[in-house]
């Protein structure tokens, strides 16, 4: 990975058409100590909004958030929306929910119920329930050999489930339970780019920008055809993203950049 820089950011801008696909938390805003805390701030939700204006541009959130949740926090009509990392899309004239997902909508409510129980005993720990999978939160555990027993107790609970097709996946600081599907970010990155490509008969140019283990799959989706940017805010590490910034800040400032070159290269905005 290269740091971000001005010039890549001037070449990005010059496409004539540009596919945003945004992560939400510890994107467009920092990682805050609980789902519900993470607001999306006036500037962001206003850079948001013009870029949904801009001529040549398509914005997409793909988040692990549940779809609800996600146009709840970010309350942008016009707007793609990726929920549960992809499983369920609306937006644009697309409305889908990937087909094992929904066959497991009620398999969740119950696990959900069961995780609850069986990890009552763990402070700190937050299940929360998103219709097409399960996201069970640690951030608040102190500890790591109390993080080590949940995880234990939550795979064992998964391995009595084996006739039910869900896998196990860490993000940060947060266990994810979804379908076994091969279905993540990265599919649903190049499914969105082929179906509005046909819709408009347009050939974007993508661009990713993720914090977290799980935009990986996206990173790796368009490598060979766009851009991944990698929000980090430790040790670089290793990454599919070709760039990275430091900070929720710089992301933002990296679309502010976008609005000021798309504007200053004379391409106006459009309402839709």
């Amino acid at each position: 990975m290269k740091k971000l820089t001005d010039q890549v950011i001037s070449r990005i801008a010059a496409e004539s058409c540009l596919f945003l696909f945004l992560d939400y938390d510890g994107t467009l805003t920092p990682i805050a100590s609980g789902p519900s805390k993470a607001k999306l701030g006036g500037l962001v939700r206003q850079l948001l909004r013009e870029l949904k204006t801009a001529r040549g541009v398509k914005v997409a959130i793909v988040s692990g958030r549940s779809l609800a949740n996600l146009k709840q926090y970010v309350r942008i009509p016009g707007l793609i929306y990726a929920g549960n990392h992809g499983f369920e899309v609306q937006g644009h004239g697309i409305s889908y929910v990937h087909p094992a997902a929904l066959a497991l909508e009620h398999s969740f409510r119950r696990m959900t119920r069961q995780l609850k129980k069986a990890l009552v005993s763990f402070r700190g720990i937050l299940i929360e329930h998103k219709t097409f999978s399960i996201s069970v939160h640690y951030r608040h555990v102190r500890l790591p050999d109390r993080i080590q027993a949940a995880k234990k107790i939550l795979l064992e609970k998964l391995k009595s489930l084996r006739h039910t097709p869900v896998v196990l996946a860490d993000g940060k600081k947060v266990w994810e339970i979804r379908p076994t599907a091969e279905w993540h970010k990265g599919e649903t990155v190049s499914w969105l780019l082929r179906r509005v490509g046909l819709m408009e008969k347009k050939d974007y140019f993508p661009v990713y920008v993720g914090d977290d283990v799980t935009d990986e799959d996206a990173f790796r989706a368009i490598r060979k055809k766009g851009v991944g940017i990698k929000v980090i805010s430790g040790k670089k590490g290793s990454s599919r993203a070709r760039y990275f910034v430091r900070s929720t800040t710089e992301a933002v400032r990296f679309l502010r950049k976008i609005i000021f070159l798309r504007k200053a290269h004379g391409v106006q905005n459009v309402q839709r």
